[in-house]
């Protein structure tokens, strides 16, 4: 069985990634070996340095092919670590990380889209949560494809139609 790695930080805007969440690892602890993904979440305080240890563990991640997925703030560390510079990205706004981020480099790929996934970075913009769990599950091959397109109707769009073929296909 394969670890989601949930990173947790105060401030850390829980209605993004929708998961229940109860601590069990420090990050000296997380296994890379053991890792089906690793997930950032959106918060004010992602410009503090004592984050910077995470973004380094994210950037191994990506190194050995492990998905990494970051969501609103995230994002923003995540290109003040170079780490959007050379690969199809989102955010909250290009401008935003042009603001936010003055060493950031990646804005040629900047995509305006819900959310993005280049090769194993899955990034998303704050008001994207449905389309942030879309990427995932889908990167993590969880359902059959035509299941998730009726999910991700159903949770983006609150669409009856998507939710009854959503229904159809489970039974």
């Amino acid at each position: 069985m394969k670890i989601i790695y949930h990173y947790i930080l105060n401030t850390m805007a829980d209605w993004e990634t929708g998961l229940t969440i109860q601590p069990d690892f420090e990050i000296s602890e997380v296994n890379s070996g053991e890792a089906a993904l690793m997930i950032l979440p959106g918060a004010e305080e992602w410009p503090n340095s004592e984050h910077e240890q995470v973004l380094e563990l994210a950037r191994t991640f990506l190194e050995a092919e492990i998905p990494v997925a970051g969501i609103c703030g995230a994002t923003e560390a995540m290109a003040r670590q170079g780490m959007l510079d050379d690969v199809s990205h989102t955010s909250n706004g290009l401008e935003i990380l042009k603001m936010t981020c003055p060493e950031y480099k990646g804005a040629s790929l900047y995509q305006d889209k819900l959310a993005v996934t280049d090769g194993n970075l899955i990034t998303a913009g704050s008001s994207s949560a449905a389309a942030f769990a879309y990427h995932i599950l889908k990167k993590l091959d969880v359902m059959k494809p035509d299941i998730l397109d009726h999910w991700y109707g159903y949770f983006e769009k609150h669409s009856t139609d998507e939710v009854m073929k959503l229904v159809e296909k489970l039974t």
